[in-house]
């Protein structure tokens, strides 16, 4: 290789790496973190995809690949991420997890002293796909209803100023007095989340 670069000419060096850092340092103290088990150092190969085995083991069946974009997603306190999470829920428990998050991303949003008029949208916003996707599911776990009818947000919800879920000043219109049983316990259900 000396000769090479004397002569002016390029050399190529061929490492067989497999991974993105040769090894993993301490970025404070230099330290080279190694196998308990040996002397090797150990690698960042910054895999983008795992495997999901039933219990976990090596020789057990596969279940499924999950990316860490699908784990960045999973921790994400974005509002757009929250509501297409809201709209996939596939039970009433599930979107009820995902009030949690916007708990939590109303309390960033305080906490970065962010103005209110941006929070009081962002959280309407969130509000409001966490009411039209309770309606879905509740319709999903009771049946379709027997006739039309419009669910209507007033308060602070309505006028597109919530903050934190209090009271909850719903109206449900619909036309056949038929219709009552159904409308009153998917109203029950719908506030209950």
């Amino acid at each position: 290789m000396a000769e090479t670069l004397a002569r002016g000419e390029q050399s190529l060096l061929f490492l067989n790496r497999r991974g993105y850092a040769p090894l993993t340092l301490c970025r404070n103290c230099g330290y080279r973190f190694e196998c308990p088990n040996c002397s090797a150092w150990m690698v960042e190969h910054r895999f983008h995809h795992l495997v999901i085995t039933e219990n976990g083991g090596v020789n057990e069946p596969l279940v499924g690949i999950i990316s860490d974009h699908d784990i960045l997603l999973e921790q994400a306190l974005n509002p757009t991420i929250i509501i297409k999470k809201m709209d996939k829920a596939p039970s009433l428990a599930a979107l009820e997890k995902t009030l949690g998050k916007v708990e939590q991303l109303r309390a960033n949003y305080v906490e970065a002293n962010t103005n209110s008029a941006i929070v009081q949208k962002v959280m309407t916003q969130c509000y409001s796909g966490l009411y039209r996707n309770a309606i879905r599911l509740v319709q999903k776990e009771i049946g379709p209803p027997p006739c039309a009818y419009t669910w209507i947000a007033l308060g602070s919800l309505g006028r597109g100023e919530q903050l934190i879920i209090t009271d909850q000043d719903h109206a449900l219109v619909y036309e056949q007095d038929a219709c009552a049983p159904y409308m009153a316990d998917m109203a029950e259900k719908v506030s209950g989340i």
